[in-house]
């Protein structure tokens, strides 16, 4: 097998090529309340824990409700979200495709798939150099690396060194994924990512961060988690 063959390969068994939320159309909706007052006491709650919440008025049967609401996501995210929620923050979440477009205080969080995880994989680079793995798929070895622009496949006796790009991994946030402006943290006793501005970006274990971007272990898949301006 010629190495452009393996390289293919390799990607179509990760799963790599990136599967990203420019379509993040989805929410979380938690709670639909007639007061006013109780939907911003649950939005104050649900900030509280780090949660990008807000509240969106809608009609049902004549009546005027106020949605309490949570993020823009894409539904696979949105979906990790809810199932997350309700265990231990409240148990109506639902994930829901957004109607209306969050306020302009809410991001929306674009996940980018590096790769389904196969048995052997690990983290190779240190904390102040881009996120790089090395993965092996069948016998075959490759390297996987989270530039700042999106994942790059290669396969190599070692990784190259790192390319010049917009984004290094000198951006602030990037030496520790513990001091930085993405950081690790938990909810309903289980790991996510939060970032400090904008609050929770993905479910998952923080493996390493670059400026305001996550990349995140969510058991399955490593993905690249960024808040980004809504559409």
């Amino acid at each position: 097998m010629t190495r452009g063959w393996t390289a293919l390969a390799l990607a179509c068994w990760l799963g790599w090529g990136g599967v990203a939320s420019a379509q993040a159309a989805w929410t979380v909706q938690t709670v639909a309340l007639r007061d006013l007052r109780e939907a911003n006491a649950e939005v104050a709650r649900l900030s509280d824990l780090g949660l990008a919440a807000y509240t969106e008025f809608a009609m049902l049967d004549g009546l005027q409700y106020v949605r309490v609401r949570v993020g823009c996501f894409d539904r696979e995210n949105a979906e990790r979200w809810a199932a997350l929620m309700r265990v231990g923050v409240t148990s109506e979440a639902i994930a829901l495709p957004l109607d209306t477009l969050p306020p302009g205080n809410v991001p929306c969080v674009a996940v980018d798939v590096g790769f389904r995880k196969p048995a052997a994989w690990s983290l190779i680079s240190q904390p102040d150099e881009q996120p790089t793995f090395l993965v092996e798929v069948a016998g075959h070895v490759a390297y996987l690396r989270y530039d700042g622009l999106g994942w790059r496949l290669w396969q190599a006796v070692a990784p190259p060194p790192e390319p010049l790009s917009p984004v290094t991994a000198s951006s602030p946030g990037a030496a520790d994924p513990g001091t930085g402006v993405v950081q690790p943290a938990t909810l309903a006793g289980q790991d996510i990512v939060r970032h400090a501005l904008w609050g929770a970006l993905c479910p998952g274990e923080l493996v390493a961060a670059m400026g305001d971007v996550g990349i995140v272990d969510q058991g399955d898949a490593i993905v690249a988690c960024e808040p980004v301006t809504a559409p």
